[in-house]
């Protein structure tokens, strides 16, 4: 089952490409591409936001002040 099917993108459309599929493949990663819902979609971006606020807040020295709000 393709990521068209499951988003609703091939309605009425008819088969898209097996070559356009690998390059959405390629183009965003096998992990996102093999996600089953929308559920894992949005936890996945939500955990990476997290992990890329969290470098950059240690980059500014903010790490004591996370400890201490987390606690």
């Amino acid at each position: 089952m393709s990521l068209y099917f499951i988003a609703g993108f091939n309605e009425g459309v008819g088969r898209v490409p097996e070559i356009f599929e690998l390059f959405l493949e390629l183009l965003i990663g096998n992990d996102v591409y093999k996600l089953k819902s929308e559920m894992e979609c949005l936890a996945l971006f939500v955990w990476s936001l997290g992990k890329l606020l969290e470098i950059y807040m240690q980059e500014l020295g903010f790490t004591d002040f996370l400890y201490l709000y987390a606690s």
